[in-house]
Order: structure tokens, then sequence, then C-alpha cells
């Protein structure tokens, strides 16, 4: 499974450091869907996975796309590894509620928000969302500032890594920056305004959210027009 080596270098660079019964939650939120958000929460994820000793748990918290096991799915179908896939497919049980963080408009949550599956031979755990959850205005969850979630969840996982949807259209990864432990704002270089990019990060700091960086998605490295001069004289 082929990863990005930035992400590698952006696991170096947090270094983060972990104890024993007190695992960390990292965040990674964008303004818009196109930034890229869940292809470096999940590549952060998986570099994670072979560092971290104890469990990595991935969340996907963009409601009713089902991403991340779509995408591993794939993955081992296209390797052929048929086992592999039958492993993936089996829904674990971790023992964690997180009923309490969410809400839907106008009515009882009464179902599990995901299933949980483990990525084989790897320590990466993650949360399949609810296939319904999503689909419709009224199915669509709000997360709530619920520290006490977050807190079972470090007890459960030594990092989770939370894939958020965009901030420009949703409030709930928002709302629920405060609550970890560093949260890293995704561009997709030469396509978001600025503006727009300034806008999130003042409303994640005005939330108390621990911002640890920027990360800079698809940039180009151009090259420049003295070096073409200099190869046109040799």
């Amino acid at each position: 499974m082929r990863l990005m080596p930035e992400t590698g270098q952006l696991f170096s660079i947090m270094n983060p450091v972990f104890t024993s019964g007190g695992g960390l939650v990292v965040q990674f939120i964008g303004a818009h869907h196109n930034e890229g958000v869940s292809t470096i929460a999940r590549d952060f994820a998986l570099t994670a996975a072979q560092y971290v000793d104890g469990s990595v748990l991935l969340l996907d918290f963009d409601w009713g796309r089902d991403s991340h096991f779509a995408y591993f799915q794939e993955v081992l179908r296209q390797s052929g590894r048929a086992l592999a896939l039958a492993e993936l497919e089996k829904t674990l049980e971790l023992d964690i509620d997180l009923t309490p963080m969410v809400r839907l408009p106008g009515q009882p949550l009464v179902e599990p928000l995901f299933s949980f599956h483990a990525l084989p031979e790897t320590r990466l755990l993650f949360g399949r969302p609810h296939t319904r959850l999503g689909s419709t205005p009224e199915l669509t969850p709000c997360i709530l500032n619920r520290p006490d979630c977050w807190a079972a969840l470090r007890q459960k996982a030594m990092l989770t890594v939370v894939d958020s949807p965009p901030g420009s259209q949703f409030f709930d990864g928002i709302v629920a920056s405060s609550a970890m432990d560093a949260v890293l704002l995704v561009v997709r270089a030469e396509s978001t305004r600025m503006p727009v990019v300034e806008n999130l990060r003042d409303r994640l700091i005005s939330y108390g959210a621990p911002l640890a960086g920027l990360v800079l998605n698809q940039r180009r490295f151009y090259i420049p027009n003295w070096i073409y001069r200099l190869m046109g004289r040799m």
C-alpha cells in the first residue's frame, strides 16, 4: 500500500509523544471537500500504525461517504488478497460508544454510528460510518463537544486520527476541535482562496483548537525561467 513520503515527514515533524494509558487525538480539517483531507488523514494513520506501539484508530466524521473502507477494500481486491479482504470485512467489537457525542436533528440516535474494522497485517483500526447516516439532512449527525468521549477514546487507542467534514459547510469539526491534542488545517494549493483559509483558521482558534500547523496539499514545484535559459545554452 503506497504512502506519500510527505506524510512520513509530517509524522516525524510532529514527533508525537505517547504514554502508557493515554492516547492522543489528531484532527485533520479543511475548508472544502476537495482539499484532500481524507487522503492525508488516512496516510497519516497508516504511517503512524508503523511506528506507534499500540493501535491506531481512524474515524471519518464526513458522513455518507464510506471512503476509507472502500479504499482499503479496493486495494486488497486489486492485489488478489482474498483472505485479507475477508478479514477486513469482519466487524470488531471494540466496546466504544460514541453516541453521546452525536445527535440527529429532531430525533434520538437509536443505532450505532460506526462499525469497526481492522486493516489486516497492520495496527490500524477504522470506523466505518453507518450506511444510512448522511443520506438526508434529517439523518446527518451533529458532533457535540464531549471531552469525556474523547478521553474514553484515548484509553482505547494509542492514536486516534479524525477525518473531519469541511469547515466551510459543517460546524462539527470546529466544535470538536477544542478536545483535540493537535489540529492540522489542510489546504489545497492554488485552489483554496487565502481569505477562506484565514477564516477557518480564526474560527478554529476562537474555539480553542490546538492548531499545530497547515498542510499544503497538491503543491506543484515550478522550474524557474532561468533554468530553462541555462538549459538552452547547453
